[in-house]
């Protein structure tokens, strides 16, 4: 389904949501984003039929008093897409962050069902990579640091657990055949280069953690085995409507914690730690 089909099946009512990142033109939704302080009937005229407007009503939400006037957004239809009515707010916010970026790096990888695939870190981006590798089918490897974190990549559906601390990363994906994708959520560099040597023939690293770390790797270990390096950002508004189908379908779900708008501060604090597990959201 195109990105303007999406757009065409929601209906007044639905819940829906906005892509956050970027879509297949490269434009940025807070280019297109407009608030309206008056009724979305107005602004109709004002806009192009390409867009869309996406009616959020704060005022039944307890929301502050300085947030009430933001009522109406208009955005381009390419980014509005329908969560389904299955999946609670509070668990659909995530994956539309975390959860797009790690389903359609993987469904774009190139990795076949019964493939190997290692997914490197089980933070926000890792426990969700886990589960939904797990569920398209690979022969799942989690990899993160310390041997006591093994039960949570099982109880994720990761059929192999490596601990970088005290075993070689490279070795023990060697052990398991190579892998076709190790899907890289942390953002430490010199982690990202050890897996390198793990990769089957054709292997890639597909890079999500973003940090201005180098990765590190000898021309040699890349060409003999033909292995990759790629990155990838994130999605469209379809790709998103198809991450949500997908984990409503198959129960991935990400751990949150959740905050009321008027903690926001302390929400915030909670996340920068890095002690959050995994996501933190904001109730209103």
């Amino acid at each position: 389904m195109r990105d303007s089909e999406v757009v065409a099946s929601i209906v007044a009512g639905d819940p829906h949501g906005l892509a956050l990142a970027y879509d297949r033109y490269a434009g940025s939704l807070f280019k297109y984003c407009r608030t309206l302080l008056s009724d979305p009937a107005d602004a109709a005229d004002a806009v192009q039929d390409t867009f869309v407007i996406a009616a959020t009503r704060l005022d039944g939400l307890r929301a502050p008093e300085r947030l009430r006037a933001w009522l109406y957004a208009v955005a381009r239809n390419d980014f509005v897409f329908k969560l389904p009515q299955e999946l609670d707010d509070l668990h659909a916010a995530p994956l539309l962050c975390a959860g797009i970026t790690t389903f359609n790096s993987l469904r774009h990888s190139g990795a076949q069902p019964g493939d190997l695939v290692a997914v490197l870190g089980m933070g926000g981006l890792g426990h969700l990579g886990v589960q939904y590798a797990t569920h398209m089918g690979f022969n799942t490897v989690a990899i993160a640091r310390g041997a006591e974190k093994a039960p949570f990549a099982k109880q994720l559906g990761a059929a192999h657990y490596i601990d970088s601390t005290s075993q070689d990363v490279a070795k023990e994906l060697t052990k398991l055949g190579g892998a076709a994708v190790v899907l890289a959520t942390v953002t430490d560099g010199k982690s990202m280069a050890a897996t390198i040597g793990g990769l089957g023939v054709d292997g890639t690293l597909v890079v999500l953690g973003a940090s201005q770390d180098p990765i590190e790797v000898s021309t040699m270990m890349l060409i003999g085995q033909r292995r990759n390096i790629s990155g990838w950002p994130s999605g469209t508004a379809t790709d998103s409507e198809d991450t949500l189908k997908f984990s409503e379908r198959t129960g991935v779900k990400a751990m949150i914690e959740s905050y009321p708008l008027a903690r926001a501060a302390e929400a915030y604090a909670r996340m920068m730690s890095g002690q959050a597990k995994f996501r933190v959201v904001i109730t209103m």
